[in-house]
C-alpha cells in the first residue's frame, strides 16, 4: 500500500510544485501518467491546486480528472469536477470528453435519462471537433445506452466503432477501456472464452499504460470469466488481486470485486464468506451511489442467508427490488426468485421467474435465461413442464460451456428422478471443480431440492458458517431459545467425541459467572429441544451428559469439522500409500473444508478454539498441496491448476505455490498465463518489500 500511495504522492508533489496553469497543462500533455498512478485524494488535491478563482477547473484538466475519479469509483467527486469545468473557451473536443465522462457517471448512478442527454451532447461536440478520441469516448456511452434498450447489435457496433477511433487517435486509455468492455459484453452473454481473449488484449494495452485501476478492472473481469468456466480457484485469485489493487488505490470501485468475491464464494458453497463479501460490497456501493452494485449485493446476501435467517433475507430482497437498474439486469430479479422459493413463497418465485425470463430474453442474457428457466421449473406446480424447462436450461448451459451450472442442472435432475448413481457421480465432478458440500445451503437450484432421505437427522456446521440442520432443514436463528444454548452446542461440536467437562463448559459459556450448573442444565435442555423438536428420541440420543462430562453422540449428530478431519487424514494416508483412490479421496476431503473454523462468528474471547482451528487449517493446506502435486504428476496435469490456484487464493504471499503454478503453466506451454501470474507474484512481493524470484528462474523450475 505504501508503494502505490508513495508513487501517487511523489507524482502529485511534482505537479503541485508547478504554477497552477502549468500543472494543469502538464496533465493535459501527459494525462496517461497521472491517470495511471494518482489516487483519488491526490487527484482532488491537484484539482484544488489548479482551480480558478471563480471555482471552475480548466476543461482539459477537468475531464481527465473526472475520468480518473470515475474509473476509481469516486462518482460524486467525478460529477463535481466535470460540473465545474470552465466552459468559456473550451474546445469542442474538451466539451465532448466532459459530456462523455459526465454521462458515464450518470449511468453508474442509475440516471439513464441524464446519461442519454449527455451522450447526445458528447456525440455532437465530438463530430464538430472531428476528434477521433473524443468520438470514441462518446461511442462508449452510446454503447451503454444501446445495451439498456436491449439492442445488442447496436451495442457491439458502438464498441467496434470506438476501437477504430481510439486506434486512430492513439488513445491507449480508451482502447484499454473498450477491450475491457467488450470482454464484459461477452461475459453478459456467457461467452467466457471470448471474454478472456478480449481481456488479454486489454492486458497487453495496459502493460503500455501502467494504468493500475485499469489492471484491476481487467483482472476483475478475468475472474468473472474464469468463474463461468468453472475455474473457481483461479477466479478467486484474480478477484482478490483486483480487490487488493483497488484497496491500495483507495478506490470505491473495490465494491465490485467484493461483490464478485461473494459470487465466487457462493459458487464454492461458502455462505459465511459470501455474506461478508456481499455486505462489504453493498455498504461501499451505497456510499458512492452505485445503485447497480448495491441492488446485486443486497439480493445476493439474501440468497446466502436464506437458510439461516429467512426474515432478514426477505427484507433484503424487498430493498433490492426497490432499486431501479438502468440496464434492466435480470440478475437481481432471478436471484430474488430463488430467495422467495427458499423461504417458501413459491408464487412469488414464479413471478420473479417470469419477469427474469422476459428481461433475459430481451437483453440476450443467456446465463440468466437458463437460471430463470430453472427457477420457473422448480417453483412451478407441473412436473412435465418442469422437466422440459430443466432440459432447455441444460441445453443453454451446455452451449455456454458453463460446467458448474450444467453439473448443477444434472444433479437437480438426478435428485428429482431419485437417480442415486448419477447423483453420486455428479457430486464427485463438482468436488473436483472445488465446490463444497455446503452449496446446498444457499438459495438456488440445489437448495430447492436439498432434502435427501439418507442425510443424517442432525448436522452441525462450524467450518465457515455456523448452522444446524434437522432432517435436512436448516434451523433459523429465531428457533433458538437462547444465545447461550447455541454457544453450548458450538463448544460440544468443536470438541467432537472428546467431550468437555461440565466445569470447563460452564466456564467457557459463562466466563464471568460462578455456580452455573443450573444455567448449564437449562441450556442443554434448550439444545436438546432444538435438535429434537418433536421429542422423538430419548434425552441422551443427541447430547450425552453425566455428572462430569458432556458430549455429542456422533452416531446421531454429524459435525462437519469431525467429518472433514477424518476424511482428510484418510486421504493423506491413501496418498502416502500410493493408493489409486487417493486423488478422489483428496478431492472429497477438500470439498468438505468449507471454511475456517468459526469464521466470522467465533471470535473475540473464543481463544479456546485456536488449537482446533490451527489443526483444521493445517490439514486443509496439506490436502491441497498433496492433491495439487498428485494431479500435476498424473495424466491430466492441467487439472492441478485449480488446486495451486486455491493455495494462492488462501495465501496470496505463498511463494512456493506461485513457483509451482508458474512452473506448471510453463510445462503446459501456457506462457502468457505463466507471465500473468508471475507479474501478480512480483506485485505481492513488492507489497512486502521482498525481492521476487526472477521470471527466468521461476519458469525453469
Amino acid at each position: 500500500m505504501a508503494t502505490l500511495a508513495g508513487r501517487s504522492a511523489a507524482h502529485l508533489a511534482s505537479l503541485t510544485a508547478l504554477p497552477p496553469e502549468r500543472a494543469a497543462a502538464a496533465v493535459v500533455e501527459d494525462g496517461t501518467t497521472a491517470t495511471a498512478v494518482l489516487l483519488g485524494r491526490d487527484w482532488l488535491s491537484l484539482a484544488e491546486h489548479v482551480r480558478h478563482d471563480d471555482g471552475t477547473y480548466p476543461p482539459g484538466f477537468a475531464w481527465r480528472c473526472g475520468y480518473a475519479l470515475h474509473h476509481l469509483g469516486h462518482l460524486t467527486d467525478a460529477r463535481t469536477v466535470t460540473s465545474y469545468a470552465d466552459g468559456s473557451g473550451a474546445s469542442d473536443s474538451d466539451r465532448a470528453r466532459l459530456a462523455s465522462v459526465a454521462a458515464a457517471v450518470a449511468w453508474s448512478r442509475g440516471d439513464e435519462e441524464r446519461c442519454r442527454e449527455l451522450a447526445e451532447e458528447a456525440t455532437k461536440h465530438a463530430r464538430v471537433a472531428d476528434d477521433p478520441g473524443a468520438e470514441a469516448s462518446a461511442c462508449v456511452v452510446n454503447a451503454f445506452l444501446a445495451a439498456s434498450s436491449g439492442d445488442r447489435d447496436a451495442n457491439l457496433a458502438c464498441y467496434e466503432r470506438a476501437l477504430v477511433l481510439a486506434e486512430r487517435a492513439g488513445d491507449l486509455l480508451t482502447l484499454e477501456r473498450v477491450r475491457n468492455n467488450l470482454g464484459s459484453r461477452s461475459l453478459e452473454e456467457g461467452r467466457n472464452d471470448e471474454a478472456l481473449q478480449h481481456l488479454q488484449q486489454g492486458l497487453e494495452v495496459n502493460a503500455r499504460t501502467g494504468h493500475l485501476s485499469g489492471l484491476a478492472v481487467l483482472r476483475h473481469n478475468r475472474s468473472e470469466a474464469l468463474l463461468g468456466l468453472g475455474r473457481i480457484d483461479e477466479a478467486l485469485v484474480e478477484c482478490d488481486a483486483a480487490r487488493d489493487l483497488w484497496t491500495q488505490l483507495e478506490a470505491p470501485s473495490v465494491c465490485a470485486s467484493w461483490q464478485l468475491r461473494g459470487d465466487v464464494q457462493t459458487a464454492r458453497g461458502n455462505a459465511t464468506q459470501a455474506v461478508l463479501a456481499y455486505r462489504q460490497a453493498g455498504e461501499l456501493a451505497a456510499a458512492e451511489g452505485d445503485m447497480q452494485t448495491r441492488a446485486a449485493a443486497l439480493v445476493s446476501e439474501a440468497a446466502a442467508l436464506a437458510s439461516t435467517d429467512p426474515t432478514r433475507a426477505t427484507a433484503l430482497v424487498e430493498e433490492a427490488l426497490g432499486i431501479p437498474s438502468p440496464v434492466g439486469h435480470a440478475v437481481p430479479v432471478v436471484t430474488a426468485g430463488w430467495v422467495r422459493l427458499a423461504v417458501g413463497d413459491a408464487e412469488g418465485a414464479r413471478r420473479q421467474a417470469d419477469l427474469g425470463l422476459d428481461l433475459a430474453a430481451r437483453h440476450r442474457d443467456l446465463p440468466r435465461l437458463a437460471d430463470a428457466l430453472e427457477l420457473a421449473a422448480l417453483a412451478g406446480p407441473g412436473a412435465a413442464d418442469a422437466d422440459a424447462r430443466l432440459r432447455e436450461a441444460a441445453g443453454l448451459w451446455r452451449e455456454l460451456a458453463h460446467p458448474l451450472r450444467l453439473l448443477t442442472n444434472e444433479l437437480v435432475t438426478a435428485q428429482r428422478a431419485r437417480d442415486r448413481l448419477t447423483e453420486g457421480l455428479v457430486r464427485e465432478e463438482l468436488h473436483s471443480l472445488g465446490v463444497h458440500d455446503d452449496v446446498w445451503r444457499i438459495a438456488g437450484p440445489l437448495h430447492a431440492v436439498r432434502h435427501r432421505p439418507d442425510e443424517p437427522q442432525v448436522r452441525v456446521h462450524v467450518l465457515g458458517a455456523f448452522g444446524v440442520d434437522v432432517g435436512g432443514t436448516p434451523v433459523p436463528a429465531s428457533a433458538w431459545p437462547s444465545r447461550k444454548a447455541r454457544e453450548v452446542l458450538t463448544v460440544l461440536a468443536v470438541r467432537g467425541d472428546r467431550g468437555v467437562s461440565r466445569e470447563r463448559l460452564g466456564a467457557l459459556v459463562w466466563p464471568d459467572a460462578e455456580g452455573v450448573g443450573n444455567r448449564l442444565s437449562v441450556a442443554l435442555s434448550h439444545v436438546r429441544a432444538v435438535l429434537d423438536p418433536g421429542r422423538a428420541f430419548p434425552a441422551d440420543h443427541h447430547v450425552v451428559a453425566d455428572r462430569d462430562t458432556v458430549r455429542l453422540d456422533l452416531r446421531h449428530v454429524d459435525v462437519d469439522l469431525v467429518g472433514f478431519a477424518g476424511a482428510a487424514r484418510a486421504a493423506l494416508a491413501a496418498a502416502r500409500a500410493g493408493s489409486p483412490r487417493a486423488v478422489r479421496m483428496l478431492e472429497a476431503a477438500a470439498a468438505m473444508h468449507t471454511g475456517e473454523l468459526g469464521e466470522g462468528w467465533l471470535e473475540g474471547e473464543a481463544g479456546w478454539a485456536d488449537g482446533e482451528r490451527e489443526e483444521s487449517e493445517a490439514l486443509g493446506r496439506d490436502v491441497l498441496r498433496t492433491l495439487a502435486s498428485a494431479v500435476a504428476a498424473g495424466e491430466r496435469p492441467a487439472d492441478a491448476l485449480t488446486w495451486y490456484s486455491r493455495l494462492v487464493a488462501a495465501d496470496p504471499y505463498d511463494e512456493a505455490a506461485y513457483a509451482e503454478l508458474v512452473g506448471l503453466l510453463c510445462r503446459l506451454g501456457r506462457y502468457g498465463e505463466a507471465r500473468h501470474h508471475h507479474r501478480a507474484y512480483e506485485l505481492r512481493m513488492a507489497e512486502l518489500d521482498v525481492p521476487a524470484q526472477p521470471w527466468a528462474e521461476m519458469a525453469r523450475a
